[in-house]
């Protein structure tokens, strides 16, 4: 359990913040479960990523927004978390850790042979309050996502992944640029005050990505 005591003006104003936030108020008005919808809907205008007939993998989907997005764009889509979440009609959802043996199992009985278009995740760890140890345990799990590109995606595919602001970002686009076109964003709908940004990993190229360095190094020493 988490304890809040004490913070019951910093909680107070976050709900009054979020309460008059234009996004909540579009995604309750446009039935999106949360208004990280606008995130991915924005970085799709700007990247061109969502097109009808992809096959996408999302990893960390609940509460479903960015599954309602995919939906609506008509891709086919098996979304993951480890939280329940309501089903998405159009999507399949599986309940597990990604980074799970059993979970990886069901994901790959679940997607077959055939190969994906886009993998994506709006995840973010558990936050520890230490900004650089949050950051460190964010890009642990992007290698754990790129481990599954590497073994689903198809060549040429995107992945696109959320990151932290923090000292190992300059480090981790030089590992990425090895087998990918790598670029970061910002969309309009991620707040100023927050540290998170976008990884856009295009032309996704297994091959290169098996002779890079950051399969034996990690993301953290290339």
């Amino acid at each position: 359990m988490v304890r809040r005591g004490g913070r019951g003006g910093s909680s107070s104003r976050w709900i009054q913040r979020h309460v008059n936030d234009a996004f909540v108020k579009r995604a309750n008005l446009l039935n999106y479960r949360s208004r990280a919808a606008f995130k991915l809907l924005e970085l799709d205008e700007k990247l061109k990523l969502l097109q009808p007939g992809m096959r996408a993998l999302e990893l960390g989907s609940a509460p479903g927004s960015w599954t309602q997005v995919l939906v609506e764009r008509e891709v086919e889509t098996l979304a993951v978390d480890l939280l329940p979440m309501d089903p998405v009609p159009g999507s399949r959802f599986l309940l597990g850790d990604f980074t799970d043996e059993a979970t990886k199992l069901e994901i790959h009985r679940l997607l077959g042979d055939a190969p994906l278009d886009l993998l994506l995740t709006d995840l973010s760890p558990n936050r520890s309050g230490i900004h650089s140890l949050d950051h460190v345990r964010l890009v642990d799990m992007v290698e754990q996502a790129l481990l599954l590109a590497r073994r689903y995606l198809r060549p040429g595919g995107t992945v696109l992944t959320k990151l932290l602001e923090g000292e190992d970002k300059q480090r981790l686009l030089r590992a990425v640029r090895q087998f990918s076109d790598a670029s970061i964003h910002k969309p309009p709908a991620s707040r100023k005050e927050s540290s998170e940004l976008f990884l856009c990993l295009r032309q996704f190229d297994p091959e290169r990505l098996d002779a890079s360095t950051w399969r034996t190094e990690g993301l953290h020493a290339c």
